[in-house]
């Protein structure tokens, strides 16, 4: 049993590690979107909302690492 638990561990690392690395070097190719299909159409609608939110984060997360360093009073 133990043998199996190292193993699963090691291949969901090792997914975890090339997934990750793909992001700083991206080695595994996509391709494009068809145009209007229903893939695109969902990036379309969801795009603008989906910035917003890392918008909003961002500003949040810059608030509170001023906060606490004690930069506001």
């Amino acid at each position: 049993m133990k043998t199996a638990i190292v193993i699963s561990r090691f291949i969901l690392g090792l997914g975890f590690v090339v997934f990750g690395l793909n992001i700083l070097h991206p080695f595994l190719p996509q391709p494009p979107i068809p145009e209007g299909s229903l893939p695109a159409r969902f990036m379309g609608v969801m795009g603008p909302v989906i910035g917003r939110h890392w918008r909003d984060s961002s500003k949040c997360s810059e608030e509170c690492l001023s906060y606490s360093a004690g930069l506001h009073p």
